[in-house]
C-alpha cells in the first residue's frame, strides 16, 4: 500500500508520468521516470543484499535464522492477524515525498536543465 500511495500521488499531483515532447519543460524524457525508479530500487537492493548475513556462516556458527520466506524465529514480535487493519501512510509521509523527491526538479535534472 505504501508504494501504491507514492505512485498514486506522483500520478495525481506531479508531472512524473508526463513524457516530454520537444519544447516541454515538464515531465521526463521517454523512459526517464522508469530509469529513476529502477536506479533507486537497485541502489537500495544492492545495499540490503550486501548487509544480509550469510546463511552458511550463520549455520556453521549455530545461530538461528528464518528460512527464506519462512516463519520468523520464536522470539520475533508477532505479526498482525490476517485481515487486521493495515497502517496507511500519513499525510506527512506523502508531504515528505513531495518535498524531498520534487518530481518537477528531478525531471529537470534528468533532462539536463538542472
Amino acid at each position: 500500500p505504501l508504494l501504491e500511495a507514492v505512485f498514486s500521488f506522483l500520478k495525481r499531483k506531479t508531472d512524473f508520468y508526463h513524457i516530454q515532447r520537444p519544447g516541454d519543460r515538464i515531465g521526463f524524457p521517454e523512459g526517464g521516470a522508469r530509469k529513476l525508479v529502477l536506479g533507486a530500487f537497485r541502489k537500495f537492493g544492492d545495499d540490503a543484499n550486501a548487509a544480509a548475513p550469510n546463511q552458511k556462516e550463520l549455520e556453521a556458527s549455530g545461530q538461528r535464522f528464518p528460512p527464506p520466506g519462512g516463519a520468523a524465529p520464536p522470539d520475533a514480535p508477532a505479526r498482525p492477524a490476517h485481515g487486521a487493519q493495515e497502517a496507511r501512510p500519513s499525510a506527512g509521509a506523502l508531504g515528505a515525498v513531495q518535498a524531498s523527491a520534487g518530481a518537477r526538479g528531478a525531471s529537470r535534472e534528468l533532462s539536463g536543465e538542472g
